[in-house]
């Protein structure tokens, strides 16, 4: 019976560890790895969003897919960081939708206001290299 008790403890604290820790960081996995982790949490979000509508998820459950979003975010990110070019990319965008989700906005506002402030800043940078050539002659 101590046995039982002790092994049954041991699994209790090894979860309890993991939950503390948190998911792996990207920078620190291979790609293989991001792909993979990638593809579970895209299955969860499917189940997620598969759930009956009669029956609303708790807020629980509410919170696991917030946080699951931003990793997905991360993941991503990380992948651009790592194989895309920063410049012709969407990675800034990308990277202030992560931090305006953690700010605790929707997803989906995020994504709109990074990308609208992303669009306004590149418009910005081309008008300004286009007025210096007319300036120079």
């Amino acid at each position: 019976m101590d046995i039982l008790l002790g092994l049954l403890a041991l699994v209790v604290v090894i979860i309890l560890l993991g939950k503390i820790k948190g998911a792996p960081s990207p920078k620190e996995m291979t790609d293989e790895a991001i792909m993979a982790r990638l593809q579970s949490e895209n299955d969860w979000i499917k189940r997620y969003q598969a759930l009956p509508f009669d029956h609303p998820p708790g807020e629980g459950l509410k919170k696991q897919h917030d946080e699951k979003q931003r990793y997905i975010m991360e993941l991503m990110l990380e992948l651009n960081t790592r194989h895309g070019k920063k410049d012709e990319s969407l990675a800034p965008a990308m990277q202030r939708a992560y931090e305006l989700m953690r700010q605790g906005m929707p997803e989906s506002e995020a994504q709109e206001k990074a990308i609208a402030e992303y669009v306004a800043e590149r418009d910005a940078r081309q008008a300004a290299q286009n007025a210096k050539p007319e300036s120079q002659s």
